[in-house]
């Protein structure tokens, strides 16, 4: 193709059935293809953007580009239709561990130059994980020889094909590799080792659902250039095809993006003081109590750090009245005359729910002193202390 685009998604989750081969480059013939104008296939092929001079009838199928198959059989998305246009989802194959069956009838050449490619792939820092599995049945893609599957017949030009992911959630099932690829004569060199990883690391791509990158079949993938090289994903480039650019790599992440796992928040013990001399009442995550506080024990458990469903449960401190205050309302702290905010004591749940107490609050306008309690009786007790509602909800 003249017209150089970045990296494309395959239409994946809406074109059916669609193969890719990867070839050398050459000229396609499309006399037979233009001559069926009311073919609804061919002019679904020419609506997504595709000239007529890059397309073949092959019989059963069109050849598009060199390296497209659009079986006439199957039903394709009109990109008219506002539904097709959402192909350009970065999750198009939505499972994260992929499993790879390698045929053990290649050779240790071809067996080994899979695992490589399985490894480079790894080694971009994306959510998508190659393995290798001996399970034909478990895995979901297979790789293998093109004489090994009786349905595929690779031409000495064409070094291998891969299968697009068909709008399942799950990658493309097949990737066929063509041994007897006529490498000195197109490439002016036996096959080497390099390219075997290059190739097959190139259709993994495929069957994942990344398009070539120098042609024009697919979506734009953000954050990749217009021209890129080095991409091991250009098409008829069987014989330069290195490893992945930088390109390649970004669009990989953006496909997959490794979203960190964020860390376990375990809840803390929360403690009760008390100083008797200020007649002040004090609540911490930390067990070592204060100078002239006593500890009194623990009254339940709070998180030291944000977790889904918890607020923050402020403190501040009057020193005149030497008093601690206690509220998940950040205006009622800023608010209260005489007192200092002093940060987040804890994050705790403002309602009820499974494993939750919850924490009263009384007040001695006397003394003035806050008191907080799990024990509602210990409070109702407490000799001129008022009820003021429950504070917060606190883990048992």
């Amino acid at each position: 193709m003249n017209s150089l685009k970045s990296f494309g998604i395959a239409i994946l989750s809406c074109l059916l059935l669609i193969m890719t081969s990867c070839e050398v480059d050459q000229d396609v013939s499309n006399e037979d293809a233009i001559e069926q104008q009311n073919d609804a296939v061919l002019k679904t092929i020419e609506k997504w953007g595709f000239s007529k001079d890059v397309i073949e009838d092959l019989g059963d199928y069109y050849l598009v580009d060199g390296d497209i198959v659009f079986d006439k059989n199957a039903k394709y998305p009109d990109p008219e239709d506002p539904v097709s246009k959402q192909r350009r989802h970065p999750q198009s194959v939505t499972i994260s561990n992929v499993r790879i069956y390698i045929n053990p009838g290649m050779d240790a050449n071809w067996r080994n130059a899979s695992v490589q490619a399985i490894n480079r792939w790894n080694s971009v820092n994306s959510k998508l994980k190659l393995s290798v599995t001996t399970s034909s049945s478990n895995s979901h893609i297979q790789i293998m020889y093109d004489s090994q599957d009786p349905s595929i017949n690779l031409a000495s030009n064409v070094f291998g094909r891969g299968t697009f992911p068909t709008g399942n959630g799950l990658p493309g099932r097949g990737i066929w590799v063509n041994p007897d690829f006529n490498s000195p004569g197109l490439c002016g060199n036996a096959i080497t080792q390099n390219m075997r990883i290059a190739n097959v690391q190139h259709e993994i791509g495929h069957n994942v659902g990344i398009t070539h990158t120098n042609q024009s079949f697919g979506s734009l993938i953000p954050g990749t250039p217009n021209l890129d090289a080095l991409s091991v994903m250009n098409g008829g480039k069987a014989c330069t095809i290195n490893n992945f650019s930088n390109g390649d790599k970004t669009a990989i992440r953006y496909l997959f993006p490794n979203t960190p796992t964020p860390p376990v928040v375990t809840p803390k013990t929360f403690y009760r003081f008390y100083n008797s001399g200020a007649i002040d009442h004090f609540y911490s995550t930390n067990r070592s109590a204060p100078s002239g506080y006593r500890l009194e024990g623990a009254i339940g458990k709070v998180f030291d750090k944000k977790v889904t469903g918890t607020i923050p449960l402020y403190k501040a401190y009057n020193r005149n009245a030497k008093n601690h205050f206690y509220s998940t309302n950040r205006g009622e702290v800023a608010n209260a005359a005489g007192y200092q905010y002093q940060g987040v004591a804890g994050y705790v749940y403002s309602s009820r729910g499974s494993g939750r107490i919850p924490l009263y609050r009384f007040y001695n306008s006397t003394v003035v002193n806050h008191f907080y309690t799990t024990n509602r009786n210990e409070g109702n007790g407490a000799a001129g202390y008022r009820y003021e509602g429950v504070a917060c909800y606190i883990l048992r």
